[in-house]
């Protein structure tokens, strides 16, 4: 996150008139907005500038944003659909107290957007089609994204024509998608994007979103760009298509005649329990269609689907495995086992101590230093893989306790 924002006052704006009239460059300066709920004192006729002014609606704050600026959101549900302006580097920040304040924790202060009976994609991100080139520096960041409901082409959370993005520390869960695409997800790199621009997705959890082409995610690389995807948690997505080459119920990486630049990641993720109605196809885990570039890297994760395909590739496309737990025993690579995860079972992803070579079986290179909860790696001998560390209980626990808590599941030793 940038640090040292300054708010737009009223001699910083006759600075830059001065400026103007002598012919001088015009820097611009960045702006933070804020936004809380009208139980909390919001209202979108104040100006947005403090918390004690805050706008009351995401929209009415992003309507304001033109570049390097800011919305801060504290804790509530917001009933409506939000759009980025056609501006880089803009940020939009869940997390914060409800009235205001504080530090941003967005997995402590649940800040919503939710699109249910609204129609449409949840949270949409522009791009620049007259150059057919996004823009950088778009930041998502601590919110729970649901209910979205998108009958066209794109997503049903989150749709992005920017692949200069990264979300994280988000839920994204419970969206639709009844035209094309993605359920939950849908990014699209475009013609002209630069190759140094990457989507990255990092201590997020995307579940229980349904799609026609992927029910998790969509990354629809046209243009020569990357991805990197890791700490995430991806289950409980279905994809409905019946038809063409494949179903993918969790991520589909490129859908054909598309080049993956540096890097094509997937780093400390779980991927389990996605569905596909694909007749002959159906994949759970992660499906590849790029016809150039870069081998997409699995590393440290865990992919477990026992009906379905765990891994799909088409065209020249590749995967290169390493210290991965998956299921279908065909997929190999340097440290990769086929015995099952063991995870604590229903919704709770986390290992157990019956994980055998899940726990300490990852590999540090390139390994985050913290899990999607935040918690340090490696917490025991060795780097885990899947999305959470493992934790050894106490000498003295009986039993472990799941316990829910924003959209999480939370272990508590009894």
């Amino acid at each position: 996150m940038r640090n040292g924002r300054r708010r737009k006052t009223e001699g910083v704006n006759v600075l830059l008139a001065v400026l103007l009239l002598a012919g001088g460059a015009c820097v611009a300066t960045a702006t933070d907005y804020y936004v809380k709920g009208p139980a909390q004192g919001g209202s979108d006729a104040a100006d947005g500038l403090d918390w004690t002014t805050a706008k009351a609606t995401i929209g009415a704050a992003l309507a304001l944003a033109d570049g390097d600026d800011t919305v801060r959101v504290g804790a509530g549900t917001y009933a409506e659909r939000v759009t980025f302006p056609g501006a880089s580097n803009n940020e939009l920040l869940g997390g914060y107290p409800a009235a205001g304040g504080g530090t941003q924790e967005p997995w402590t202060n649940t800040t919503v957007i939710d699109g249910n009976g609204l129609g449409g994609t949840v949270v949409y991100v522009p791009a620049d089609m007259s150059s057919s080139r996004g823009y950088s520096g778009i930041v998502i960041d601590g919110l729970t994204i649901r209910n979205g409901s998108e009958s066209g082409a794109g997503g049903g959370g989150i749709e992005s024509y920017s692949t200069g993005l990264t979300i994280t520390r988000c839920i994204v869960e419970n969206n639709q998608n009844s035209g094309v695409y993605a359920g939950g997800i849908y990014v699209v790199g475009l013609l002209n994007e630069y190759s140094s621009r990457v989507l990255r997705i990092e201590e997020c959890i995307i579940r229980n979103n349904t799609g026609p082409n992927a029910g998790g995610l969509m990354f629809d690389a046209i243009g020569y760009v990357g991805f990197e995807i890791k700490n995430t948690l991806v289950h409980g997505n279905h994809c409905t298509t019946t038809s063409g080459l494949y179903g993918i119920g969790g991520l589909a990486l490129g859908t054909g005649s598309q080049g993956l630049a540096l890097p094509a990641n997937v780093i400390n993720c779980t991927i389990a329990n996605n569905t596909a109605a694909h007749p002959t196809a159906p994949v759970g885990g992660i499906a590849v269609n790029a016809d150039l570039g870069n081998p997409v890297t699995i590393k440290n994760s865990i992919i477990w689907h026992s009906s379905l395909d765990d891994l799909y590739t088409q065209g020249y496309s590749s995967f290169s495995l390493s210290h991965c737990c998956v299921h279908d025993a065909g997929d190999s690579g340097t440290g990769v086992i086929h015995t099952s995860p063991s995870f604590v079972g229903g919704v709770d992803y986390h290992l157990t101590t019956g994980s055998g070579g899940c726990i300490d079986g990852g590999a540090a290179a390139g390994a985050p230093s913290t899990d999607l909860e935040g918690n340090s790696r490696p917490l025991g001998a060795g780097y885990d893989m899947g999305a959470y560390e493992f934790d050894t209980p106490p000498a003295n626990v009986t039993s472990l306790v799941a316990v829910p808590g924003n959209g999480k599941v939370d272990l508590s030793w009894t």
